[in-house]
C-alpha cells in the first residue's frame, strides 16, 4: 500500500471521529440513583432530584470524588497543513465531566465536555468512567489492565458488549 493512499484513510478516518465526537457535545445535569438499571451518579454537594422511570427522588451526594489526574491524549492524531501532528483532542477530567480541548501555547482551552455518570475506582486503584454527550452516546472509559497510563475506550455502558464495542482511535493515554 502506498504512503499517500494510507496517510488519506488515516486523515478520513480522523476527521470521520473528529466529527463524531464534535456532535457529541456537553450535558452538564447533575443527577443520582438509576436509570433503566444502571447506576447513575454525578459527584456534587447539591442535593439533585433525579427521575427514574415513573417516580422522582430526591439524594443527597458527596463531592469525594474519585480524581482522575492530568493530561490525557486521544490516541487518534491530526496532521496540519504545515505538516505538523498532535493528538485529535487533549482531555481532562472534573468530578462532574470530561473536559475535551487543545492548547493554546500553554493554556488548555476546553472545546466541549461530556457528563461523567458515574466514576469508580477499581481493585487495582484503577478507574471506570461512565460519561454521556449531549446528544445521548453513552461510553466508558477504563483504565488498561496492564497499563495504568490508559484509558481504554468502550462505546457502551454495557461490560458484556466491551469486546465489541472497543474503539482504540478514542482511547486515551496519559501525558501529564
Amino acid at each position: 500500500m502506498n504512503n499517500k493512499f494510507f496517510k488519506g484513510i488515516m486523515t478520513t478516518a480522523v476527521l470521520t471521529c473528529g466529527v463524531l465526537v464534535l456532535s457529541a457535545c456537553s450535558k452538564k445535569t447533575a443527577v443520582v440513583g438509576e436509570i433503566d438499571d444502571i447506576p447513575v451518579t454525578v459527584f456534587t454537594s447539591e442535593t439533585t432530584e433525579v427521575e427514574t422511570g415513573n417516580t422522582s427522588e430526591t439524594a443527597e451526594v458527596s463531592d469525594a470524588a474519585p480524581a482522575v489526574e492530568g493530561t490525557w491524549q486521544t490516541a487518534s492524531i491530526q496532521e496540519e497543513e504545515d505538516g505538523s501532528a498532535h493528538p485529535y483532542h487533549y482531555v481532562r477530567f472534573t468530578d462532574s465531566e470530561i473536559q475535551y480541548g487543545h492548547f493554546d501555547g500553554e493554556n488548555f482551552v476546553v472545546d466541549f465536555t461530556d457528563q461523567i455518570v458515574n466514576l469508580t475506582t477499581t481493585e487495582g486503584g484503577g478507574y471506570k468512567i461512565k460519561a454521556e454527550s449531549e446528544i445521548g452516546v453513552q461510553y466508558t472509559y477504563m483504565t488498561c489492565e496492564t497499563d495504568e497510563n490508559i484509558l481504554e475506550y468502550y462505546d457502551t455502558w454495557d461490560e458484556n458488549q466491551f469486546p465489541l464495542m472497543y474503539r482504540g482511535g478514542s482511547s486515551l493515554s496519559k501525558c501529564e
